[in-house]
């Protein structure tokens, strides 16, 4: 992840000198191992032994000192680590690839699930339903929008009402059917994501859990004309990014 500067604070609200460039290694949860670099890692732990300073903040994080080990750790109250479990590959190789901006749009499109073999085990009972759901990295995404013109519409929605992928922390979420398992590889079909996308989660569809029941009042928002038929969605796949970056009706 490359050199990072840590700055040292004394007590709150006020700035000492930069004391030291830190290289972060790995990650293990809530925290991060920090590994000091030239001699200021031995003014760092003096501060620290001698009671000048008690904490180290960077962006959000409060940085403890381990006296035991030596070491230093990040808490992170505002960022969740999350590791993939997966790759998913699909027809897909980029967003100009007439890419449907939902799977069951074109559910016969084939992809596979190249589960980390480690993850393996987690699988056991999956071949038991017919679909799966997927929660993914939207990986190829860098805009973080809060209002959108939706790929189907015309007008501009606040970005919780639409599945666009331009949104805060880019997750997506698809229903696709598992057509088979072997090993590591889950076989699906219904794809929507580009080929490469990390998955982060896999969970069993069930009609009698996911399903709103048919005797509860729906709603469906500004997609039901569309969804209903009553009038022709604008965009059913992204032919260009200037079309899946929402630029083009």
């Amino acid at each position: 992840m490359g050199k990072t500067d840590f700055y040292l604070y004394s007590e709150p609200g006020k700035q000492d000198v930069l004391m030291a460039t830190l290289n972060m290694t790995s990650f293990h949860g809530w925290h991060a191992n920090l590994v000091f670099a030239f001699k200021a890692a031995h003014e760092v732990q003096k501060g620290f032994d001698q009671g000048n300073v008690n904490k180290m903040i960077y962006r959000d994080s409060l940085i403890t000192y381990k006296k035991i080990t030596g070491n230093f750790f990040v808490k992170n109250k505002s960022e969740i680590i999350i590791r993939p479990i997966g790759i998913i590959h699909t027809p897909f190789a980029d967003v100009n690839n007439n890419v449907p901006i939902q799977g069951r749009i074109l559910p016969d499109t084939e992809g596979y699930i190249e589960l980390y073999t480690e993850y393996i085990e987690g699988c056991r009972d999956v071949d038991g339903y017919s679909h799966i759901i997927l929660i993914y990295h939207l990986n190829r995404c860098t805009d973080e929008r809060l209002t959108v013109i939706p790929y189907m519409d015309s007008e501009e929605r606040g970005i919780f009402s639409t599945r666009s992928p331009h949104r805060p922390n880019h997750l997506g979420m698809t229903i696709v059917e598992l057509a088979g398992i072997e090993n590591n590889i889950l076989k699906i079909k219904g794809v929507d994501m580009l080929d490469g996308t990390p998955l982060i989660d896999i969970k069993p569809y069930n009609p009698d859990i996911d399903c709103v029941s048919g005797n509860e009042k729906i709603r469906s928002g500004w997609m039901e004309q569309y969804t209903s038929g009553g009038k022709k969605p604008v965009i059913i796949k992204t032919g260009s990014r200037t079309e899946w970056l929402h630029e083009k009706k």
